[in-house]
């Protein structure tokens, strides 16, 4: 079959296949590896970094080269424009990602770990053996059907799609391996710090053990009480300080049920004398602090903990009683019980190893129009710490971030969505409304816009039962976002909750023409119906 003639098969159902395909090896090496730059290359002045790790800048560059990806990403392969939203919600976990994976080399060079050229070359190799392996299964999944494709068609099926692509009639397997190759060792650089991030992690992990006795305690469940004093309703130094007191009386023979009714900031438990009411076990902790869990471990039936500081405050603990259940078959399958609580403790202290990384760290977010992300990112550490005045508080600094950073880079939809949201969580209904609507420029004239911005503010306004004005947004979200069918999908129910069905019915129609269409057949990304390209 001539090139010309498989073209012309394929020009009305390829293009999203061409672009996933074309693009995917890129994106997912970009993203997997970075885009690291070397120490020579970091120097410059602050607004050349987004923030400083430990005094180790990371350059604006590499960050917007990686919102620029991303955003090439939802736009080619996902076909569609990223909203606000989106925007907004990648700029908080890029920024997040890079801090993280900055902190992890700094910590690796710290261990003395390396990476050899061998190691480097050896992972392109697997790369780009990866990635041909991976695009070769595409190629079945979409052609082959009920047929089973010889290994020679698939790669005969494959050159076809890549010669079309790389317009070079010419193009092997082989010959696009190398190049695959020749592009990854320009990025020698950021495929080194990769491996040196998962040798870090192979180390910690490495050196968490799990004995037999420590299996056997993993089955242990006890029932346990509390106090807590919280340190989000006194002053920090009020609240050690009764704690202390609280602990005093203990230590003299009060009633810790008694001193638990009477003294416990917890609502949900201090009426039972602070009990728990579930059993807590290392692996069933239910979510709470990991120092009142780790405490509740040392203790037998009948001891009391000291003070323990965790993130609402200071709390003391009390075992009431234990019990180990092992499973029926444990004897027999000793082994394999082993090696998943194992697995699961190397999860477990890993995590909590990064997380002190971060919390020891100096991290210090330089680029204003980034500050109110970074801590928005902090807001579910700030509640675990201080409780809902530590998340207020951090909402609070965030939304001032986003205000600074608007007024330096004033018709950003991202920015004024984030901060939308944020008073929207702090109940600051009418802050919302004023910034959607500033940023809206209602009524003036557009300085930003996008549907969820739109819905956004018509939501607001229905919950001030100003319908009019909720619909009204509704419907102009519906025409700004005209091509997504995601968009209508999500204003049938904003106009089913105020009442106007007709409209709902109208976006329920939209969304059916603009969605995927169930052609009964496999579809690529995109919703291009599967077709062979013939013989």
């Amino acid at each position: 079959m001539s090139i010309t003639r498989f073209r012309n098969s394929l020009s009305r159902y390829m293009k999203p296949l061409l672009i996933f395909i074309a693009g995917g090896f890129f994106i997912s090496i970009f993203t997997f590896y970075g885009n690291y730059l070397t120490g020579e290359q970091q120097q410059g002045k602050a607004r050349d970094y987004i923030a400083k790790v430990n005094g180790k800048g990371i350059p604006t560059q590499l960050y917007t080269d990686r919102i620029a990806l991303w955003e090439a990403n939802i736009k080619n392969v996902v076909q569609r424009e990223p909203t606000a939203s989106d925007v907004a919600g990648q700029r908080m976990r890029l920024l997040d990602e890079l801090i993280d994976q900055t902190l992890r080399e700094q910590a690796a060079e710290k261990r003395g770990i390396r990476v050899g050229r061998r190691e480097v070359n050896e992972e392109i190799d697997r790369a780009v053996n990866a990635r041909i392996d991976s695009e070769r299964a595409q190629v079945v999944a979409r052609y082959a059907g009920k047929k089973k494709l010889s290994r020679r068609a698939q790669d005969r099926k494959l050159e076809e799609i890549l010669r079309i692509i790389k317009g070079n009639p010419e193009l092997t397997i082989a010959s696009y391996g190398k190049e695959l190759r020749a592009e990854l060792k320009g990025r020698k650089d950021e495929i080194r710090t990769s491996i040196l991030i998962a040798k870090l992690d192979e180390a910690v992990r490495r050196e968490i053990h799990m004995s037999e006795k420590e299996l056997v305690d993993s089955y242990r469940q006890v029932r346990a009480r509390h106090i807590l004093i919280s340190s989000s309703l006194r002053p920090e130094a009020r609240a050690k300080e009764r704690a202390a007191e609280v602990l005093k009386e203990l230590r003299s023979g009060g009633d810790f049920a008694a001193l638990a009714r009477n003294n416990s900031d917890d609502t949900f438990t201090k009426k039972d004398g602070g009990l728990w009411p579930m059993a807590i076990s290392t692996e069933q902790s239910y979510g709470l602090d990991p120092a009142a869990v780790r405490a509740i471990s040392a203790l037998r039936p009948g001891q009391v903990s000291n003070v323990v500081r965790t993130g609402e405050g200071y709390e003391i603990v009390k075992v009431e009683s234990e019990e180990r259940t092992l499973p029926p078959d444990f004897s027999a399958n000793k082994k394999r019980y082993l090696a998943e609580a194992r697995k699961n403790k190397q999860n477990r202290v890993a995590a909590e190893y990064y997380a002190k990384l971060r919390a020891d760290a100096r991290i210090t977010v330089t680029e204003p129009s980034l500050r109110g992300y970074w801590l928005l990112a902090q807001v579910g550490v700030e509640m675990q710490r201080k409780g809902l005045q530590g998340r207020n508080d951090a909402l609070k600094k965030a939304a001032r971030a986003f205000e600074t950073g608007l007024e330096e880079t004033g018709d950003d939809s991202a920015a004024v969505f984030a901060l939308a949201q944020t008073y929207r969580t702090l109940g600051e209904t009418d802050k919302a409304v004023r910034i959607l609507e500033e940023g809206l420029d209602i009524p003036e004239g557009l300085t930003v816009e996008g549907p969820d911005l739109r819905i956004m503010l018509g939501d607001l306004y229905a919950e001030k039962k100003d319908i009019k004005r909720a619909a009204k947004q509704y419907e102009l979200a519906s025409d700004v976002g005209y091509p997504d069918y995601t968009v209508h999908d999500r204003l049938v129910q904003s106009f089913k909750a105020i009442g106007r069905p007709d409209l709902a019915e109208k976006e329920q129609k939209l969304s059916k023409e603009l969605g995927p269409q169930d052609t009964g057949q496999p579809t690529y990304p995109g919703g291009a119906p599967v077709s062979s390209p013939g013989p």
